[in-house]
């Protein structure tokens, strides 16, 4: 029993330890957020252009459509 008796030297060593686990952890975190809004804007950025030129488009196509319907 006396053999699994943790000394204060010990119990340091692995809080020291786990602390480090945590701060990478905590970096790897951060660094996949910034990631995940990269993503997230890059996609809100293609659907946006895509919504405009849509829209540009339709508006080209219905002032043709009336132009000639007006023609004759």
């Amino acid at each position: 029993m006396i053999s699994e008796i943790a000394t204060k030297d010990f119990v340091r060593a692995e809080i020291a330890e786990v602390r480090q686990e945590l701060a990478e952890t905590k970096q790897e975190l951060k660094q996949e957020i910034a990631e995940f809004k990269f993503s997230i804007i890059k996609w809100f950025l293609g659907v946006s252009v895509s919504t405009v030129m849509l829209t540009i488009g339709a508006n080209f196509t219905l002032i043709g459509f009336l132009v000639q319907n007006l023609k004759g």
